[in-house]
């Protein structure tokens, strides 16, 4: 699940900013993942279930559906899917069950690096991705 058949895995990036967005999907694209964005929950939630994902990356707060909303219903049919929360949002409420890790904002590359090595086999390192991301 969530590997296409040349074997990258598959990674979800959801944020409702773009320049976030971009950021970290071209990151995981430049560590050799196939990665697909999307601007709000609903989206996702459409994405994924028409084809799952290795790893979910989403924000918290966003239109129509919200991060933790988004990880549950994930969390419901595919409970082994790693669903990381990057959030601004310093709520004590934010409950980490329902998501495998949560990033806070602003984050670092090497939070980046870090969850892709815990979730996913390992792509590029950090130092060819950012010699590739510096042409």
């Amino acid at each position: 699940m969530g590997t296409l058949p040349e074997g990258r895995q598959r990674v979800l990036v959801i944020d409702d900013f773009k320049a976030i967005r971009d950021i970290i999907s071209k990151f995981f694209a430049h560590m050799g993942y196939s990665v697909v964005a999307a601007d709000n929950g609903k989206e996702a939630l459409g994405l994924f279930f028409d084809n799952p994902f290795s790893l979910v990356l989403t924000d918290l707060d966003m239109p129509e559906i919200d991060g933790l909303t988004l990880a549950f219903s994930i969390k419901q049919r595919y409970p082994h899917t790693p669903v990381v929360l990057i959030t601004g949002s310093e709520s004590e409420d934010i409950q980490k069950g329902l998501v495998d890790l949560i990033i806070p904002k602003p984050f670092k590359i090497k939070d980046l690096e870090q969850t892709a090595q815990r979730f996913l086999s390992k792509g590029k390192s950090v130092a060819a991705v950012a010699s590739e991301l510096s042409k």
